[in-house]
C-alpha cells in the first residue's frame, strides 16, 4: 500500500519520501512548503517559493526580483499602452512666440516630466534653440520664459536656415522613457499695410471695435513694425468744464516680438481734487518700454492701458521700475473751468488717490479694416473725473 510505497510510502518516497523532496521535500518548498502553503509558500511569489523552485539553473533568484521590478513587467502587468510622445504641429505661422506643444500617448504611471535633449547629448540640431516647459510641454524659442521670442520667417533661427526645425524631445513618467525626434515648418504671413487700418486720426470718439479675443487680435497683427506718430496737439475731451488734451503720441508695437513701446505726453483742466472743491490744471507724461504682449491678456484684445494704481477698472498694468507714468498738477483753483485761479501752486494729485489711465487700443473699424486710438483717464478722490478717446489713424509698417 501507500505505506510501503517505495520502500515506506510516502513516508519513503524517494528516500525520504515527500520529506526530502529536493533536499527537504515539500516541508521546505518555498521555506515552509506546501504545510505554508498560502502562508509562507506560494503566496509569496518570488519570495523563497519561487527562488528554490528556479535554483535549479530555471531563473536565478536576482534575475527573478529584477524582473519583478522592471518596467516591461508593470507595463504587462497593468496591461498599459507604451508611453509616447504626441507631435507637435507640422506647421505654425511666424510672429507668434508659443504656439507649440508635446503631450503624451498610452497611460501614465506618473506625471509626465518634459525635457529637450541637448545637441551635445545627441539631441537633434535644432534643439539647443528650445526651452520646454517640464509640466506643460509647452515649446517656445530660448529666451526669458516671461518674454519669448516669436519666430520670423525672414530670419530664420534654424541650422539650415529653411525654416525647418529639428529638435528631439523626451518624456518620463517616473517609469518608463520616450525619445523622439521631431519637426516643424515656421510659414511666413503677408506683412500687413498700412491702408488696412482706418484713417480716424483727430477723431473723437473714433471708429473702434474690440477684438473678440486676445488670440484673435494676435492672429491679425502680422510681422513687422508697427508705428504711430501723429500730432495731436488741440484734440480736447471735454466732461463740463472739465477737459483733458493731447499734445502727442509715440506708440510703436513690434508684433514679432510682440512687445509694446508708449510714449504720449498732454495737459488737463478743471480735474477734481479732494473734496471737490478744489480743482487742477496740469500736466500727464507716459513712457512704456518694452512691454510684452501677453502681460495684457487679461484685459480686453488689443488694449494697452497703464494706470498710476492697481487695476482701478480692470485690464490695466501698474508701471515698472525704469517706465514713467505722470501726472503733476501745475495751478489748483477752487473753479472748475480755472478762470480766475485763486490757490496756484504745485501738487501731485496721483498722491491724493486721483486714478489716471493712459493707453493705447486697436481694434476693428466697422468697415472690417482696423483702428487705432489714444485713451486718457482722470479721476479725482471725489470720484469727478474726465475721459476720452481719439483716433491715431494709420501706422507706418516696418518689415
Amino acid at each position: 500500500g501507500f505505506n510501503d510505497f517505495g520502500g515506506g510510502g510516502f513516508n519513503d518516497f524517494g528516500g525520504g519520501g515527500f520529506n526530502d523532496f529536493g533536499g527537504g521535500g515539500f516541508n521546505d518548498f518555498g521555506g515552509g512548503g506546501f504545510n505554508d502553503f498560502g502562508g509562507g509558500g506560494f503566496e509569496f511569489f518570488g519570495d523563497l517559493a519561487f527562488d528554490n523552485f528556479f535554483l535549479n539553473d530555471v531563473i536565478s533568484d536576482d534575475q527573478f526580483d529584477d524582473f519583478l521590478l522592471s518596467d516591461e513587467f508593470k507595463v504587462a502587468e497593468n496591461n498599459l499602452a507604451e508611453l509616447n510622445l504626441t507631435s507637435v504641429a507640422s506647421l505654425v505661422f511666424e510672429g507668434r512666440p508659443s504656439q507649440l506643444f508635446v503631450g503624451t500617448s498610452g497611460t501614465t504611471l506618473g506625471p509626465p516630466v518634459f525635457s529637450i535633449v541637448d545637441v551635445l547629448a545627441g539631441g537633434a540640431v535644432d534643439s539647443d534653440l528650445f526651452f520646454i516647459d517640464a509640466s506643460t510641454g509647452e515649446l517656445t524659442i530660448r529666451a526669458d520664459p516671461a518674454n519669448p521670442i516669436a519666430f520670423d520667417f525672414e530670419n530664420p533661427l534654424d541650422a539650415d536656415g529653411n525654416n525647418i526645425y529639428n529638435i528631439t524631445l523626451s518624456v518620463t513618467d517616473g517609469v518608463s522613457t520616450s525619445t523622439q525626434i521631431q519637426n516643424f515648418t515656421v510659414l511666413d504671413l503677408a506683412l500687413m499695410t498700412a491702408s488696412q487700418f482706418e484713417n480716424n486720426t483727430n477723431q473723437t470718439p473714433p471708429t473702434f471695435n474690440s477684438f473678440i479675443s486676445q488670440e484673435a487680435f494676435v492672429k491679425a497683427m502680422t510681422d513687422g513694425t508697427l508705428t504711430w506718430s501723429p500730432s495731436l496737439s488741440g484734440v480736447t475731451f471735454t466732461s463740463g468744464n472739465q477737459a483733458v488734451t493731447i499734445n502727442t503720441i509715440d506708440f510703436v508695437y513690434r508684433t514679432l516680438g510682440q512687445t509694446i513701446d508708449f510714449d504720449m505726453a498732454g495737459t488737463f483742466t478743471g480735474v477734481a481734487i479732494g473734496d471737490a472743491t478744489q480743482f487742477a490744471s496740469g500736466t500727464f507724461n507716459v513712457d512704456i518700454i518694452n512691454r510684452a504682449a501677453l502681460e495684457f491678456a487679461a484685459g480686453p484684445a488689443g488694449e494697452f492701458r497703464f494706470s498710476n494704481v492697481a487695476d482701478p477698472a480692470g485690464g490695466v498694468l501698474t508701471i515698472q521700475s525704469g517706465e514713467t507714468l505722470s501726472l503733476t498738477a501745475a495751478q489748483v483753483s477752487a473753479a472748475s473751468d480755472m478762470s480766475n485761479p485763486t490757490a496756484p501752486g504745485i501738487a501731485d494729485i496721483t498722491n491724493q488717490g486721483a486714478v489716471f489711465t493712459a493707453g493705447v487700443k486697436i481694434g476693428e473699424a466697422g468697415n472690417g479694416n482696423f483702428a487705432a486710438a489714444a485713451t486718457v483717464n482722470l479721476i479725482g478722490t471725489d470720484g469727478v473725473g474726465v475721459s476720452g478717446v481719439v483716433g491715431i489713424g494709420q501706422p507706418t509698417v516696418t518689415p
